[in-house]
Protein backbone atom coordinates (compact mmCIF):
# COMPACT_ATOMS: atom_id res chain seq x y z
CA UNK A 1 0.00 0.00 0.00
CA UNK A 2 0.95 3.43 -1.18
CA UNK A 3 0.72 6.39 1.23
CA UNK A 4 0.83 10.15 0.49
CA UNK A 5 3.17 11.66 2.50
CA UNK A 6 3.52 15.05 1.84
CA UNK A 7 1.39 17.64 -0.30
CA UNK A 8 3.30 20.84 -1.31
CA UNK A 9 1.94 23.64 -3.29
CA UNK A 10 4.44 24.37 -5.84
CA UNK A 11 6.59 27.91 -6.13
CA UNK A 12 5.94 28.80 -10.10
CA UNK A 13 2.40 27.95 -9.99
CA UNK A 14 0.21 28.50 -6.95
CA UNK A 15 -2.65 26.48 -8.15
CA UNK A 16 -0.05 23.29 -8.87
CA UNK A 17 0.39 21.05 -5.78
CA UNK A 18 2.97 18.34 -5.71
CA UNK A 19 2.17 15.02 -4.29
CA UNK A 20 5.04 12.84 -2.73
CA UNK A 21 4.10 9.05 -2.15
CA UNK A 22 6.09 7.19 0.53
CA UNK A 23 8.35 10.04 0.97
CA UNK A 24 8.95 10.88 -3.01
CA UNK A 25 7.85 12.95 -4.98
CA UNK A 26 4.97 10.94 -7.80
CA UNK A 27 2.71 13.82 -8.85
CA UNK A 28 1.13 17.11 -9.16
CA UNK A 29 -2.26 17.84 -9.87
CA UNK A 30 -3.94 21.38 -10.32
CA UNK A 31 -6.24 22.72 -7.28
CA UNK A 32 -9.66 21.68 -8.17
CA UNK A 33 -8.53 18.07 -8.56
CA UNK A 34 -6.65 17.97 -4.84
CA UNK A 35 -10.02 19.14 -3.82
CA UNK A 36 -12.39 17.19 -6.05
CA UNK A 37 -10.80 13.73 -5.47
CA UNK A 38 -9.81 15.34 -1.61
CA UNK A 39 -6.13 14.14 -1.71
CA UNK A 40 -4.27 14.78 2.09
CA UNK A 41 -1.35 13.75 4.00
CA UNK A 42 -1.50 10.25 5.61
CA UNK A 43 -4.07 9.28 3.09
CA UNK A 44 -3.74 5.34 1.65
CA UNK A 45 -3.35 4.41 -2.33
CA UNK A 46 -4.16 1.88 -3.38
CA UNK A 47 -2.24 0.07 -6.84
CA UNK A 48 -5.56 1.72 -9.00
CA UNK A 49 -5.58 4.70 -6.81
CA UNK A 50 -2.10 5.35 -7.64
CA UNK A 51 -2.82 4.85 -10.98
CA UNK A 52 -5.18 7.62 -11.15
CA UNK A 53 -3.26 10.46 -9.73
CA UNK A 54 -0.86 10.01 -12.54
CA UNK A 55 -3.52 10.14 -15.14
CA UNK A 56 -5.46 13.23 -13.40
CA UNK A 57 -1.48 14.61 -13.23
CA UNK A 58 -1.52 14.11 -16.94
CA UNK A 59 -5.08 15.50 -17.75
CA UNK A 60 -4.27 18.43 -15.69
CA UNK A 61 -1.49 19.72 -17.25
CA UNK A 62 -2.91 18.76 -20.52
CA UNK A 63 -6.05 21.23 -19.34
CA UNK A 64 -3.93 24.11 -18.66
CA UNK A 65 -2.08 24.02 -22.21
CA UNK A 66 -5.44 24.26 -23.70
CA UNK A 67 -6.51 27.18 -21.25
CA UNK A 68 -3.60 28.80 -22.42
CA UNK A 69 -3.93 27.80 -26.32
CA UNK A 70 -7.77 29.25 -26.17
CA UNK A 71 -6.39 32.61 -24.58
CA UNK A 72 -6.16 34.24 -27.96
CA UNK A 73 -9.94 33.51 -29.51
CA UNK A 74 -12.04 30.64 -29.85
CA UNK A 75 -11.28 27.14 -31.52
CA UNK A 76 -13.20 24.28 -32.87
CA UNK A 77 -12.72 20.92 -30.61
CA UNK A 78 -10.84 19.99 -33.67
CA UNK A 79 -8.54 22.75 -33.82
CA UNK A 80 -7.69 21.93 -29.70
CA UNK A 81 -7.61 18.24 -29.99
CA UNK A 82 -4.97 19.03 -32.91
CA UNK A 83 -2.90 21.12 -30.57
CA UNK A 84 -3.13 18.68 -27.60
CA UNK A 85 -2.31 16.00 -30.32
CA UNK A 86 0.89 17.65 -31.09
CA UNK A 87 1.86 18.15 -27.69
CA UNK A 88 1.36 14.93 -26.25
CA UNK A 89 3.88 13.71 -29.53
CA UNK A 90 6.36 15.31 -28.03
CA UNK A 91 6.53 13.94 -24.86
CA UNK A 92 5.38 9.98 -25.44
CA UNK A 93 7.26 8.94 -22.87
CA UNK A 94 4.71 9.86 -20.25
CA UNK A 95 1.92 7.47 -21.70
CA UNK A 96 2.10 3.87 -21.69
CA UNK A 97 0.37 3.00 -24.91
CA UNK A 98 -1.10 5.51 -28.09
CA UNK A 99 -4.61 4.17 -26.73
CA UNK A 100 -4.01 5.82 -23.20
CA UNK A 101 -2.56 9.22 -24.73
CA UNK A 102 -5.92 9.59 -26.86
CA UNK A 103 -8.30 8.49 -23.98
CA UNK A 104 -6.24 11.80 -21.65
CA UNK A 105 -6.87 13.90 -24.96
CA UNK A 106 -10.66 12.95 -24.93
CA UNK A 107 -11.04 13.36 -21.66
CA UNK A 108 -9.62 16.53 -21.44
CA UNK A 109 -11.38 17.93 -24.28
CA UNK A 110 -14.62 16.52 -22.95
CA UNK A 111 -14.14 18.74 -19.14
CA UNK A 112 -13.67 21.45 -21.91
CA UNK A 113 -16.73 21.09 -23.22
CA UNK A 114 -18.86 20.91 -19.99
CA UNK A 115 -16.93 23.79 -19.55
CA UNK A 116 -18.27 25.31 -22.53
CA UNK A 117 -14.55 26.69 -23.08
CA UNK A 118 -15.13 24.68 -26.55
CA UNK A 119 -18.45 24.70 -28.33
CA UNK A 120 -18.44 24.13 -32.07
CA UNK A 121 -21.98 26.05 -32.05
CA UNK A 122 -20.54 29.22 -30.53
CA UNK A 123 -17.28 28.87 -32.34
CA UNK A 124 -19.55 28.46 -35.71
CA UNK A 125 -21.20 31.54 -35.14
CA UNK A 126 -18.07 33.51 -33.75
CA UNK A 127 -16.18 32.74 -36.92
CA UNK A 128 -18.86 33.41 -39.22
CA UNK A 129 -19.19 36.74 -37.23
CA UNK A 130 -14.78 37.63 -37.98
CA UNK A 131 -15.56 36.56 -41.68
CA UNK A 132 -18.10 38.59 -42.45
CA UNK A 133 -16.52 42.01 -41.10
CA UNK A 134 -13.95 44.60 -41.35
CA UNK A 135 -12.90 45.88 -45.31
CA UNK A 136 -12.57 42.24 -46.86
CA UNK A 137 -15.68 40.43 -46.18
CA UNK A 138 -15.95 36.60 -47.06
CA UNK A 139 -19.07 34.74 -48.98
CA UNK A 140 -21.29 32.05 -47.28
CA UNK A 141 -19.21 29.59 -49.91
CA UNK A 142 -15.55 30.57 -48.48
CA UNK A 143 -17.05 30.42 -44.88
CA UNK A 144 -18.42 27.04 -44.96
CA UNK A 145 -15.20 25.86 -46.62
CA UNK A 146 -13.14 26.88 -43.73
CA UNK A 147 -15.52 25.99 -40.64
CA UNK A 148 -15.36 22.37 -42.24
CA UNK A 149 -11.34 22.57 -42.14
CA UNK A 150 -12.48 22.97 -38.58
CA UNK A 151 -13.59 20.47 -38.26
CA UNK A 152 -17.17 21.66 -37.19
CA UNK A 153 -20.04 19.16 -38.18
CA UNK A 154 -21.99 19.52 -41.49
CA UNK A 155 -25.15 20.40 -39.42
CA UNK A 156 -23.90 23.07 -37.40
CA UNK A 157 -22.49 24.68 -40.28
CA UNK A 158 -25.71 24.63 -42.13
CA UNK A 159 -27.64 26.07 -38.98
CA UNK A 160 -24.89 28.74 -38.36
CA UNK A 161 -25.05 29.91 -42.76
CA UNK A 162 -29.11 29.41 -42.90
CA UNK A 163 -30.18 32.74 -40.88
CA UNK A 164 -27.53 34.36 -43.79
CA UNK A 165 -30.58 35.20 -46.51
CA UNK A 166 -29.36 36.60 -50.06
CA UNK A 167 -29.75 40.14 -49.16
CA UNK A 168 -27.29 39.57 -46.21
CA UNK A 169 -25.03 38.18 -49.22
CA UNK A 170 -25.21 41.07 -51.90
CA UNK A 171 -24.66 43.56 -48.99
CA UNK A 172 -21.41 42.15 -47.82
CA UNK A 173 -20.56 41.49 -51.67
CA UNK A 174 -21.02 44.96 -51.70
CA UNK A 175 -18.95 45.94 -49.33
CA UNK A 176 -16.34 44.42 -50.01
CA UNK A 177 -16.26 45.71 -53.26
CA UNK A 178 -16.57 49.57 -52.23
CA UNK A 179 -13.15 48.97 -50.34
CA UNK A 180 -11.80 47.57 -53.47
CA UNK A 181 -8.97 49.49 -56.11
CA UNK A 182 -11.47 48.44 -59.03
CA UNK A 183 -13.99 50.90 -57.40
CA UNK A 184 -11.80 53.83 -58.39
CA UNK A 185 -10.70 52.43 -62.01
CA UNK A 186 -12.00 54.63 -64.42
CA UNK A 187 -10.43 53.10 -67.77
CA UNK A 188 -12.59 50.32 -67.79
CA UNK A 189 -16.09 49.84 -69.24
CA UNK A 190 -19.45 48.32 -67.53
CA UNK A 191 -18.23 44.45 -68.97
CA UNK A 192 -14.43 44.84 -67.93
CA UNK A 193 -15.65 46.14 -64.64
CA UNK A 194 -18.08 43.23 -64.29
CA UNK A 195 -15.80 40.20 -65.23
CA UNK A 196 -13.00 41.63 -62.70
CA UNK A 197 -15.36 42.32 -60.01
CA UNK A 198 -17.63 38.68 -60.28
CA UNK A 199 -14.06 37.48 -60.64
CA UNK A 200 -13.28 39.10 -57.71
CA UNK A 201 -15.92 38.18 -55.53
CA UNK A 202 -15.85 34.70 -56.20
CA UNK A 203 -12.07 34.52 -54.76
CA UNK A 204 -13.86 35.94 -51.55
CA UNK A 205 -16.47 33.09 -51.49
CA UNK A 206 -19.52 34.45 -52.78
CA UNK A 207 -21.34 33.13 -55.30
CA UNK A 208 -21.70 34.01 -59.05
CA UNK A 209 -25.58 34.83 -58.91
CA UNK A 210 -24.69 36.82 -55.44
CA UNK A 211 -21.63 38.33 -57.21
CA UNK A 212 -23.82 40.00 -60.47
CA UNK A 213 -26.51 40.98 -57.73
CA UNK A 214 -24.07 42.88 -56.43
CA UNK A 215 -21.71 44.23 -59.34
CA UNK A 216 -25.29 45.65 -60.69
CA UNK A 217 -26.56 47.35 -57.99
CA UNK A 218 -23.12 48.79 -57.54
CA UNK A 219 -23.51 49.93 -61.28
CA UNK A 220 -26.37 51.32 -60.89
CA UNK A 221 -25.46 53.26 -58.03
CA UNK A 222 -22.25 54.45 -60.18
CA UNK A 223 -24.81 55.36 -63.33
CA UNK A 224 -27.40 57.14 -60.77
CA UNK A 225 -24.18 59.07 -59.19
CA UNK A 226 -23.53 59.99 -62.66
CA UNK A 227 -26.57 61.22 -63.74
CA UNK A 228 -26.79 63.35 -60.74
CA UNK A 229 -23.55 65.36 -60.87
CA UNK A 230 -24.20 65.38 -64.73
CA UNK A 231 -27.46 67.70 -63.98
CA UNK A 232 -26.16 69.65 -61.37
CA UNK A 233 -23.29 70.80 -63.74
Amino acid sequence: MSTITAIKQQKRNLHRYNLFVNGKYIASVNENTLIEKKYQAGQELSPDQLEQLLTYEKKDKLLELAFRYLEYRPRSRKEVSQYLKKKTSQQKQLYQTHEEEIQIIEKTLTQLEELDLINDTSFGQWWLEQRQTGRKPKGVWAIRSELKQKGVADDIIEKTLGAEGNTTEVSLALAALQHHRLLSRQDLDHRQYQAKAVRYLASRGFSFDTAKQAVDQLAKERYNAKMGSAQRN
